[in-house]
């Protein structure tokens, strides 16, 4: 998808994290994933992969834990420093990664 569309587009060109506890009460949020896989959204994590200030990425993360589908399961403050100690370690093996990839080309 372009990356400029959706809560992921919007991450990534703010370079910040978006946490949404009623993702249908946002006017950003499209339900249309949701009616076409009869699935229910019911919190959204959303944060930038930042390596060196620049956005190489967004990871999202939805619906905190699992129970009843009136339970409201909402992503605290604690989660998003977790999230973002996991987020910062993807982007790190992300670089890394395309690291590897150049130098493995340059040897063919």
């Amino acid at each position: 998808f372009p990356w400029e569309k959706g809560l992921a587009g919007e991450c990534y060109t703010k370079k910040e994290s978006i946490n949404i506890p009623k993702p249908y009460e946002d006017d950003r949020f499209n339900p249309e994933f949701d009616k076409k896989n009869n699935f229910r959204t019911r919190s959204i994590l959303c944060m930038p992969l930042v390596q060196d200030a620049e956005v190489i990425g967004v990871i999202q993360a939805i619906n905190k834990g699992s129970g009843p589908e009136d339970e409201e399961l909402y992503f605290t403050e604690e989660d998003e420093l977790y999230f973002q100690r996991h987020v910062s370690m993807a982007a790190s093996n992300l670089m890394y990664a395309k690291m590897f990839e150049n130098v493995a080309l340059s040897w063919e």
